[in-house]
């Protein structure tokens, strides 16, 4: 393989990394999904334990994220745990787009 079109891939999928990151920041905060309304929730005392959950979530999901996906493609392979990932994805956003009820427009 050529070494530029390694070189080439490498600063393509760096750029694409970091435009989905930016790209999922600004879809949680416009979900109101920030640090910020954690804090806000709730009373002043129960504070510490929303930042605790949201702590957990974090490194929870940092954790399992990588872990499930390792196991998944050493026992069933590369296609079939990228479809069974991305089918979870889909799943969990039609749930969330059904969760919210009939009529709800956010803007």
């Amino acid at each position: 393989m050529n070494l530029y079109l390694v070189v080439a891939l490498a600063i393509l999928l760096h750029l694409a990394f970091a435009g989905s990151r930016v790209t999922l920041s600004l879809f949680a905060i416009s979900l109101d999904a920030s640090p910020f309304t954690v804090g806000v929730i709730g009373r002043p005392e129960e504070r510490a334990r929303n930042f605790s959950l949201l702590a957990l979530g974090f490194s929870t999901s940092g954790f399992l994220g990588p872990t499930m996906a390792g196991f998944l493609i050493d026992g069933i392979g590369h296609r079939l745990t990228f479809l069974l990932l991305s089918g979870s994805a889909l799943a969990l956003a039609a749930g969330g787009y059904y969760a919210r009820g009939p009529g709800v427009c956010r803007t």
